[in-house]
């Protein structure tokens, strides 16, 4: 066999060589320098967290509210029976009775109707109503509305209309 050329021998003791030579030991990382964050930064961080878990409470807190159930109308009031001077405004619910009754103790009192106006009683009119009183209904609900209606009385010492509301 053909003996090796010395360029090729030489490269490879250099090679020995530095496998066997010490490795130089790897130079330590230095820990980076930490910087000490001012009062107001730190503040300001706490600051944004604290509102950021208050918003997501919030937020939880709306989801978890249940809903309830529909409020009930409110109730009409219940027919019942009203005693009424004939000189007097007043108010009733729809379909209840009416016992008017005369501050005049000779004569008898007349409700009339008003011109343009609805007429609120079950009873047409004129209703006469005696010293000893009358008694009549207003009308129910369905044709009643919810509403204040005028009537005249001939026999009050103020010769202005009279009302009833009907809540």
């Amino acid at each position: 066999m053909a003996k090796p050329s010395k360029s090729r021998s030489v490269k490879k003791k250099a090679t020995k060589a530095k496998r066997s030579a010490p490795k130089p030991k790897p130079r330590p990382k230095k820990a980076a320098a930490k910087r000490p964050a001012s009062k107001a930064a730190k503040k300001s961080a706490t600051a944004a967290k604290a509102t950021i878990a208050k918003r997501a409470r919030k937020t939880t807190a709306k989801k978890a509210v249940k809903r309830s159930a529909p409020k009930a109308a409110k109730k009409a009031p219940k027919a019942a029976v009203y005693t009424v001077g004939v000189c007097n405004d007043w108010n009733a619910p729809a379909g209840s009775q009416v016992n008017f009754t005369n501050p005049n103790a000779t004569t008898t009192c007349n409700i009339t109707s008003v011109v343009n106006s609805t007429w609120p009683f079950t009873d047409p009119s004129p209703i006469p109503v005696p010293p000893s009183g009358a008694t009549t209904h207003l009308k129910p609900a369905e044709v009643l509305p919810d509403n204040t209606y005028y009537y005249n009385v001939d026999c009050c010492e103020t010769m202005t209309r009279k009302s009833v509301t009907v809540p």
